[in-house]
C-alpha cells in the first residue's frame, strides 16, 4: 500500500502535478499539467530574409576595398596564364643577357689575347735581333733563343693573320681593314727577317767552330806574347844577331796584330777583306818567322837562333803556335759562312725597329677594337634590365593575387558572417519554443546548416506531437489511477478497523493469558514448596532407619 502512494507521488513530481490539501484524512490527486509547445502558422508579418538589421549594420560600417591594379596588356587575362607570359618573358631575357654576357667575355678574351700575342711579337722581334747578335759571335745558347724567338713569331703571326688557338685562347681573324693591313706589312717584313734568321741558324755549326777558333786564339794570345818577348830577350842576352833579335821582337807584334784582327773580323757588323788578307798573311809570316829561327830560312836570310835557353823557348812558342794556327783557320776556313750570317744579322738588325713599330701598332690596334665588346655588353645590360622589369611585373602579379585572394577571402567571411547573423535572426524564435521557423536554405556556408536545422525542426514537430499525445494517455491513465487508489484507500480504512477490532480481542485474550500464567506460577511455588517438605519428610525417615 505505502509503495503504490510512493510511485504516485513520483508520478506527480515527473508529470508537473501541484499537490492539494488533503480533507477527511483523504489525498486528493491533480491532472499533471504539461507544457505546449507553439506548433500553428508563422506570425504574420515574419520574414525571416527581411529581419537582419545586424548584417546591414556590417555592410555599412565598413566601406568595401578596391580591387588590386593590375598589369598593363596581360592584366586581364587569367593569373595562371600572367605567370604562364612573363616567366617566358623573363626566361628570354635571362638567357639573351646570359648569351650576350658570353660574347662579351669571349670577345673579350679573343680581344685579350690578341693584343697580348701582339704584345709578345714585340717582345720577340726583340728578343730576336739580340739573340742573332750573340749568335753570329758564337754564343751557343743564343741559337736557341734564336731558334725558339723565330718559331714563336711565325706561330703568333699565323694565328693573328689565319686564326687559331694561343695559350688556350681562341684567336679569329680580324675583321677590320685597318688590322689586315697592318697584318700585311708585319708578314711582309717577317717573311725577309724569317730568312735572315734561317741564316744565321742554318751556319750554326760554321759559327760555333769559329767561336771556338777565336777563344783558342784569345787564350793563346797571352802565352806567346811572353814566350815571343822572352825568345827576344834571351836571344839578345845569348850574343844572338841584330836580325834575330828583330824578328824574335816581329814575332811579340805578330801574335797581337793577329788576335785584333780575329775579333776584329768577328765582332764587327760588317766584314772588311784586308783585315782578313792580313789575318791570313800575319798567320803565314809568324810561321814562317819561327821556322826560320828555329831551323833556318834562306829567304829571311836567317841561320836559326843557337843560344838553346832561346831555341828551348822557340820550341815552346811553336807549339803553342799550332793551337793559336788552328783557331786562325777555323776563322778563314768559315769567312765565307760568317760573311752571309753577318749580312742576316744586319737586315735583322735594320728590320727589327720597324717590327716593333708594327707590333706596337697592331697591339694598340688590337686594344682598340672595343665596339663589339661593349655592344656585347650593352645589350646584356639591356636584356638584364628588360629581365629584371617583367621580374618586378611577374611580383606584382603574385603580389595582387595575393591581395585579391586577401580581398575575396575577407568578402568570403564577410557573407559567412552574414549568412551566420541571418540564421541566427530565423533562429532566435526557436528558443521561444516556436516549431514553426523555417531556415533560409541558401548556397551560403550556412546552407546545409539551415537545411539540416529544418530537417531538425520537423523531426521536433513530429516528436512534441507523440509527446502530447503520450502526455493525454499519461493524465487518462492517472485519473483512472486516482479512482483505483481512492478505492485502494476506502477498503483500506475497513481492514483498519476490523484490525483495530481484533487487536482489542487479542489484548483481551493476553489478559487472560497472563493471568491464567500468574495462577501457574503459585501452583508452581506450591508444588515446590511441597516437594521441599517430602524431601525433608524422606530424610527424616532415612535418618529414623
Amino acid at each position: 500500500m505505502g509503495e503504490n502512494m510512493a510511485l504516485s507521488l513520483n508520478l506527480k513530481s515527473m508529470l508537473g502535478a501541484r499537490p492539494l490539501g488533503r480533507s477527511a484524512g483523504e489525498a486528493e490527486l491533480e491532472m499533471p499539467t504539461t507544457t505546449q509547445v507553439k506548433m500553428g502558422s508563422p506570425a504574420p508579418g515574419y520574414d525571416p530574409l527581411a529581419s537582419a538589421s545586424m548584417m546591414d549594420q556590417l555592410r555599412t560600417a565598413a566601406a568595401e576595398k578596391r580591387q588590386p591594379g593590375r598589369v598593363p596588356f596581360i592584366g586581364h587575362l587569367p593569373a595562371a596564364k600572367q605567370y604562364q607570359i612573363l616567366g617566358a618573358l623573363i626566361g628570354i631575357f635571362v638567357v639573351l643577357a646570359l648569351l650576350m654576357l658570353f660574347l662579351y667575355i669571349t670577345l673579350t678574351a679573343r680581344t685579350t689575347a690578341s693584343a697580348g700575342t701582339a704584345t709578345e711579337m714585340q717582345m720577340l722581334s726583340q728578343r730576336l735581333a739580340r739573340g742573332t747578335s750573340l749568335a753570329v759571335q758564337g754564343n751557343a745558347p743564343a741559337f736557341e733563343a734564336l731558334k725558339d724567338s723565330r718559331d714563336r713569331f711565325r706561330t703568333d703571326l699565323d694565328a693573328l693573320t689565319k686564326g687559331g688557338t694561343i695559350k688556350n685562347a681562341s684567336v679569329d681573324v680580324p675583321s677590320s681593314d685597318a688590322l689586315q693591313t697592318q697584318l700585311g706589312e708585319i708578314s711582309s717584313r717577317w717573311d725577309r727577317l724569317e730568312k735572315n734568321a734561317t741564316a744565321v741558324l742554318d751556319n750554326q755549326t760554321s759559327l760555333l767552330s769559329l767561336s771556338k777558333g777565336l777563344e783558342g786564339i784569345n787564350q793563346g794570345n797571352t802565352a806567346l806574347l811572353e814566350l815571343a818577348q822572352q825568345a827576344s830577350s834571351q836571344a839578345a842576352a845569348g850574343g844572338g844577331s841584330v836580325r834575330e833579335i828583330d824578328f824574335t821582337s816581329q814575332l811579340a807584334m805578330l801574335s797581337q796584330r793577329i788576335a785584333k784582327n780575329a775579333n776584329s773580323l768577328v765582332s764587327s757588323d760588317e766584314i772588311d777583306p784586308e783585315v782578313a788578307f792580313l789575318l791570313g798573311k800575319d798567320t803565314g809570316t809568324f810561321r814562317d818567322i819561327l821556322n826560320g829561327l828555329l831551323k833556318g830560312s834562306e829567304p829571311l836570310r836567317l841561320s836559326g837562333v843557337r843560344n838553346e835557353e832561346a831555341r828551348a823557348t822557340l820550341s815552346d812558342l811553336q807549339k803553342r803556335f799550332t793551337a793559336y794556327e788552328a783557331g786562325v783557320n777555323a776563322i778563314l776556313q768559315n769567312m765565307q759562312r760568317l760573311v752571309v750570317a753577318k749580312q742576316a744579322a744586319r737586315g735583322i738588325n735594320q728590320e727589327s725597329e720597324p717590327l716593333l713599330a708594327d707590333t706596337t701598332k697592331l697591339a694598340l690596334g688590337y686594344e682598340g677594337q672595343n665596339a663589339g665588346r661593349l655592344g656585347a655588353l650593352g645589350a646584356a645590360i639591356l636584356f638584364a634590365v628588360l629581365a629584371l622589369i617583367f621580374s618586378a611585373a611577374l611580383a606584382k602579379v603574385l603580389y595582387d593575387e595575393q591581395k585579391a585572394s586577401a580581398f575575396e577571402s575577407e568578402q568570403e567571411n564577410k557573407r559567412n558572417q552574414e549568412a551566420i547573423l541571418r540564421l541566427l535572426n530565423e533562429m532566435g524564435n526557436l528558443a521561444d519554443g516556436d516549431l514553426t521557423v523555417q531556415a533560409s536554405v541558401t548556397e551560403d556556408v550556412t546552407g546545409a546548416i539551415a537545411d539540416s536545422i529544418n530537417f531538425t525542426i520537423e523531426e521536433l514537430r513530429t516528436l512534441v506531437k507523440g509527446i502530447n499525445s503520450a502526455t493525454d494517455q499519461v493524465a487518462k491513465a492517472t485519473t483512472d489511477a486516482q479512482a483505483i487508489s481512492n478505492r485502494l484507500y476506502e477498503a483500506a480504512q475497513r481492514q483498519n478497523r476490523e484490525i483495530q477490532q481484533a487487536s482489542a480481542s487479542v489484548l483481551q485474550m493476553a489478559q487472560s493469558i497472563n493471568e491464567v500464567s500468574q495462577s501457574a506460577a503459585q501452583s508452581a511455588r506450591v508444588a515446590q514448596q511441597s516437594l521441599a517438605a517430602a524431601e525433608k519428610g524422606g530424610q527424616a525417615v532415612q535418618n529414623q532407619i
